[in-house]
């Protein structure tokens, strides 16, 4: 006996005739589990790599969070999901352009890249981990 299958789908375009059909081609039980069609639209294209996705892994984080973008609660936006565990929404970037736009206004973002995904406030600065200590420049004020 086969396992069963569990398949994402659009209500409304997969009704009883459909979904009995496709569990006898497929001849296996199917659980079927709703999603907004562009949800599964992004996922099928983001799993095949036709997706757009930031390329290389450039993006530092002040705080990364654990969460996966499948982790978070839907929302009536397909780019903009809820976190139930802090409550803030997580705006989807699939571009620099979204990063720096959304992490300028202290968005939290969840970022594709060519390595995977990331979640979390972005870093838009990068600051030498060494600085430079330039307080053997400035002369006390007293001696002025």
């Amino acid at each position: 006996e086969q396992d069963s299958l569990t398949l994402a789908c659009p209500d409304a375009e997969f009704g009883a005739t459909e979904r009995e059909t496709v569990e006898f081609i497929m001849s296996r039980e199917i659980n079927w589990r709703s999603f907004p069609a562009g949800e599964i639209e992004h996922a099928i294209q983001y799993a095949y790599g036709s997706a757009n996705r930031i390329v290389g892994c450039t993006w530092k984080f002040n705080f990364e969070c654990p969460k996966k973008w499948g982790d978070l609660k839907l929302t009536n936006d397909n780019l903009i999901r809820q976190c139930e565990t802090c409550s803030r929404s997580v705006y989807l970037c699939t571009n620099n352009d979204d990063v720096v736009r959304h992490a300028e206004v202290g968005n939290c973002v969840c970022v594709l890249a060519e390595c995977g995904e990331s979640l979390g406030d972005v870093v838009l600065q990068e600051f030498d981990d060494h600085p430079v200590d330039f307080s053997d420049d400035i002369e006390p004020e007293n001696t002025r």
